[in-house]
């Protein structure tokens, strides 16, 4: 376990990133919709750069009598994604781009978390994905997914746990309008955590598993 670090720095560049991008995909559409007279074949963009900015997670814990999360009860969380989106043709696309995530927990163990009373886990991730169009309206895709965590353990005395993140996710996407979808991930995460401890048990507090459903919205 690692002392508390300062506001990460990496999370403001993150957010941004975020910022510029929508305003450089805005500038893009107000030049797009004044060129009256090109076709629509050519306004169709090839590439297009969109966020989802906000999202609802309900974590849950895969098999965590053996491993680092058994004594977490986990609660909520949310992400927000930015990707640029290139279209292959009119059934498929792939996608790339960062993303940050928040989960928080409340230890209901201290004899297998330490004095702590509750936790929150951050991570920030890269993410690379396919989108296949089933029609107008329904996307299916998979994406997989790698990222920097932070477990920061709060109580008397905070601790940070730091560690890796890979994730595999599949999901849908519903248009309810010309740039608006909601969206539905059921991501498997395996983590590995920068933890020098015994197996004791059959627990092995460098590992954990987290199985992530989560509904949010998209545009682009």
């Amino acid at each position: 376990m690692k002392q508390p670090l300062q506001l990460n720095t990496r999370l403001v560049i993150f957010i941004l990133l975020l910022v510029g991008l929508q305003i450089i995909n805005a500038q893009t559409d107000i030049q797009n919709d004044t060129l009256t007279e090109v076709s629509a074949k050519t306004k169709k963009r090839r590439f297009k750069i969109g966020i989802s900015p906000v999202s609802v997670i309900a974590p849950i814990s895969v098999n965590k009598n053996k491993s680092y999360s058994k004594g977490i009860q986990y609660s909520f969380g949310s992400s927000i994604k930015a990707f640029l989106a290139m279209t292959l043709n009119d059934k498929h696309r792939i996608t790339i781009g960062p993303g940050f995530s928040f989960i928080y927990g409340n230890i209901h163990d201290i004899k297998s978390m330490g004095d702590y009373e509750s936790m929150f886990l951050n991570t920030i991730h890269l993410y690379f994905g396919y989108d296949y169009k089933l029609s107008d309206k329904f996307y299916i895709g998979l994406q997989g997914a790698v990222g920097y965590l932070n477990y920061q353990n709060f109580g008397d005395d905070n601790f940070i746990d730091q560690g890796t993140a890979y994730s595999i996710i599949p999901g849908i996407k519903y248009r309810i309008g010309r740039k608006l979808y909601i969206t539905f991930d059921l991501e498997y995460r395996i983590e590995r955590l920068e933890i020098d401890a015994p197996i004791i048990n059959g627990r092995d507090l460098s590992k954990n598993q987290l199985l992530l459903p989560t509904l949010g919205i998209a545009l682009f």
